[in-house]
Parts: structure tokens; C-alpha cells; sequence
């Protein structure tokens, strides 16, 4: 009875994925079956022409060059075109919604100038491993509910992107050769996941001026960047703010920027005394300051409490430190600078200069004695 049953839901089972795939040479009119056309050695859409609306496309793994014959397309749910060879997405400029995910990764895609009627993805947008050159569409997407990857291509220039507001993970243009990001992300509000903009060729970064919560980290370390002239309405970052290995000089932005969940990186670049987080109240992580040109530790205006370690060290003109008092560390902390005598030291009746004291704050066996003023 038992292998009878197992036998009877086997063969409703072989019934049900029959009637969900398709010949994949059939003339497609409706959306009732899944098109499931991946390893086919398909080269050609034709077959495609009269499809306005789909579930689920996958056309993955096949040869095609042109994807001429989505023409007409809509909406679908997923649609999968990676490891193709794909040259261009015109032929999807009439595609308005994708219920889960579009992956055009691993083809031969150069420009991406179109996609412009798109506005929402409910998964992930993937084009990564192509040899994309410039990002000049998506001009309409308001949501993309799942991450966004450029990775791996040779980008370098982005002005598409210009009313998206949500983007439910990840932000990832990896390893391009981006210089520019014109007017683009200008609208972002919130992304639940990171931003990944590092080793590239950023000069500056004047995008993202909308952007009030980042849900992970935002990652901009091995580019260029001379200056950083955005993210002023920014709040909250999760997860880590990382701007090491550039040539920063000078920090205007972050002007609102009042908690980072997890570190702070501007270790090695070309930083003197023009930055400050003027609201920040809260840092989870460290602090790396790590070898720049500052001679006045000025960054705080408020009191800011740290729960990690800070290090300031390789920094050879520090002269001043006083401004250490509004930093609030928690005991078994280290504080790590290089051992000099610094002419304006920290306030010795301040809480730091009372733990450093009391050895509640590690300063590597009380090398750095001379840290704080001279007082009761």
C-alpha cells in the first residue's frame, strides 16, 4: 500500500513540473506555465514575441546573444539570464515590474541605458561578472526589495538611479573602475543591507544626500577620494563606517550622523584637522585614525561615548589632544597613541583622565603618563 502511494504522488508530481515547463519552442502567449528553458542551447527568443506578462523565465546557461523577443514583456516574477552572452537589454524597455528577481550576471553586457519603465524589483538585480562600462538607466526604479550588484565589471561612470528610495540589502559595485556617480542615489532614503563602493577610482563622493539609515556597512576604502561633500542627512549606520586607504584631506558631511553600531575607519589617508562629527553621540566599535596628518583632535563637538578602542597613532604632527575629554570610554578600553609629549593635553579633572588614572582604561603600561594635564 505504502509503495503504492509513494508510486500514485511520484507520478502526480512528474504530471505537475510537465504541465509547469515548456517546450521552449512553443509560441508563448499566456503566463499559466513556468517557462523553465535553462541548458538548452538556446540562440533565439523569436518564439517570445507575443509575451506581455510571465511567472517564472529561466533562460540561464544558454547562448544567447540578443534577447530580442521580450520585447513586449511587462511583468514577470523571475526572470534569469545569467551565464549568456548578452550584449544589450533594450529589448527590455517595456518591462515595468519584477515580482522577484532580474539576474542578467555573467554575460557581455557594455552600457545599460535603458530599463527605464522599471519601478519595482521584489528580489535581487543582478548583473555582475559583465563588462559594463556605464550605468545611465533604471531611471524610474522607486524599489528594489532585494540587493543590487554591479560587481566585477568596468564601470566607470553612474547617473541612472535617480528616484530609487528603498533598497532592501545590499549596494554592491565591487572591484569597477568607478570615477563618477552623477546625480544618482540622490533620492535613497533607506538600505536595509551595506554599501560596497570600495577599490575603485572615486575622486569624491556627492551622492546619496537623501540617505537617512544604512542597515550595514558602508564601505568606500582603496579608491581616491580627495573629499566627501554628501551624506548629510544620515543618522544611523549599522554596521561600519569605512573610508580608509583614500587621499581624504577634508570631511564635509555626516552632519547629522548620530550613532555608528560598529567601527569607524579613516586610518591612512591624508586627514588634518577639517573634519567633525557634529551630533554623533554613540560609536559601538573603535576608532582608527591611524596614520593621517592630524596635529588637533577637534572631531567631537558633543560627548560621545565609545565602546571600543582608539587609536590615533603614526599620526606625527598630534599635538593636541584636549578635545579627548567629550570621549567617553568604557572601562577595559585601549587608547593607543604613539608616546610623545603633546603640548594641550586632556583636562585632568575628565572622566577619560580619571579612568586612565585609575587603570580603567589600558594606555599600554602607563607609557603615555604625561596623557593629561597636571591637576587635582
Amino acid at each position: 500500500m505504502n509503495f503504492l502511494i509513494k508510486t500514485i504522488i511520484s507520478s502526480l508530481l512528474i504530471y505537475s513540473y510537465s504541465f509547469a515547463s515548456s517546450d521552449c519552442f512553443e509560441t508563448f502567449e499566456s503566463n499559466e506555465k513556468d517557462i523553465l528553458c535553462f541548458d538548452k542551447d538556446i540562440t533565439s527568443l523569436e518564439n517570445f514575441k507575443k509575451l506581455t506578462k510571465a511567472n517564472d523565465i529561466l533562460l540561464q546557461n544558454n547562448d544567447l546573444s540578443s534577447i530580442e523577443g521580450l520585447n513586449n514583456l511587462e511583468e514577470v516574477n523571475n526572470l534569469n539570464l545569467s551565464n549568456n552572452l548578452i550584449q544589450n537589454t533594450e529589448s527590455l524597455n517595456n518591462l515595468w515590474k519584477v515580482n522577484g528577481f532580474l539576474n542578467l550576471s555573467n554575460n557581455s553586457l557594455k552600457n545599460i541605458n535603458n530599463l527605464n519603465n522599471l519601478v519595482v524589483i521584489n528580489k535581487d538585480l543582478k548583473l555582475s561578472n559583465n563588462q559594463i562600462e556605464s550605468i545611465s538607466g533604471f531611471q524610474n526604479l522607486k524599489f528594489a526589495m532585494g540587493s543590487i550588484d554591479f560587481s566585477n565589471n568596468k564601470i566607470e561612470s553612474i547617473s541612472g538611479f535617480k528616484e530609487i528610495k528603498y533598497i532592501g540589502n545590499d549596494l554592491n559595485f565591487i572591484k569597477n573602475n568607478i570615477y563618477i556617480i552623477y546625480n544618482s542615489f540622490n533620492n535613497l532614503e533607506v538600505i536595509e543591507g551595506n554599501i560596497l563602493l570600495q577599490r575603485n577610482n572615486l575622486k569624491e563622493l556627492t551622492s546619496f544626500n537623501s540617505l537617512l539609515y544604512i542597515g550595514g556597512n558602508l564601505i568606500l576604502n582603496r579608491n581616491n577620494i580627495e573629499s566627501i561633500n554628501s551624506l548629510n542627512n544620515i543618522l544611523y549606520i549599522k554596521g561600519d563606517l569605512i573610508i580608509s586607504n583614500n587621499k581624504i584631506e577634508k570631511i564635509d558631511s555626516f552632519e547629522n550622523l548620530r550613532l555608528i553600531e560598529g567601527s569607524l575607519y579613516l586610518n591612512n589617508n591624508e586627514l588634518s584637522d577639517n573634519f567633525v562629527f557634529k551630533k554623533i553621540i554613540k560609536i559601538d566599535g573603535d576608532i582608527h585614525l591611524e596614520n593621517n596628518e592630524i596635529s588637533k583632535i577637534n572631531m567631537f563637538n558633543k560627548y560621545v561615548n565609545l565602546n571600543g578602542n582608539l587609536y590615533i597613532n603614526g599620526n606625527n604632527s598630534l599635538s593636541d589632544i584636549s578635545n579627548l575629554e567629550k570621549l567617553l570610554m568604557k572601562n577595559g578600553s585601549k587608547l593607543i597613541l604613539d608616546q610623545k609629549d603633546f603640548e594641550n593635553k586632556i583636562p585632568a579633572k575628565s572622566e577619560i583622565c580619571e579612568k586612565i588614572k585609575n587603570k580603567e582604561i589600558d594606555i599600554g603600561l602607563n607609557k603615555y603618563s604625561n596623557l593629561c594635564e597636571k591637576g587635582e
